[in-house]
């Protein structure tokens, strides 16, 4: 069998279906959903058009309402850690940091976030979280973009 050089084509994630990470993050919302922390949240609940036409939308990971009645989107990324510096980083596709941020200046209107699993629990201890996070009690790392 003959392999292509390069890295591995990635298989391409099903509409409407969670990976590991965003599974992992939807547990989290359920339990604070449970404990009377949220009042809902929705996987993937709608499609936000960003340019003319289709051809430039985004599509946030969950919506999460809070009790205050505010709706917060958040954009979940895996964890991986950088070889040049041995820190846990979020993992973005090609492209898709600038469409996060052009959907925060184009939908003024909702509150977004950005989050990632912590990459380990020495990480967790030398990590501070920032204070300015809407979702309550959250364990995940917020992203500065």
């Amino acid at each position: 069998m003959i392999r292509a050089k390069g890295r591995p084509r990635q298989r391409p994630q099903k509409l409407g279906a969670m990976n590991k990470t965003e599974t992992s993050f939807a547990a989290h919302l359920q339990h604070l959903q449970l404990a009377g922390k949220i009042e809902a949240w929705g996987f993937e609940p709608f499609r936000l058009r960003l340019g003319d036409d289709w051809k430039s939308s985004y599509t946030p990971d969950f919506m999460v309402q809070l009790n205050s009645g505010e709706l917060v989107l958040v954009e979940v990324k895996p964890a991986k850690k950088d070889k040049r510096t041995g820190k846990w980083i979020a993992y973005w596709q090609e492209g898709a940091p600038d469409k996060f941020k052009w959907a925060k200046q184009r939908f003024p209107m909702f509150h977004f976030e950005a989050v990632r699993p912590w990459g380990s629990i020495m990480e967790e201890s030398l990590t501070t979280k920032r204070k300015d996070s809407l979702l309550p009690n959250n364990p995940w790392v917020n992203i500065t973009l």
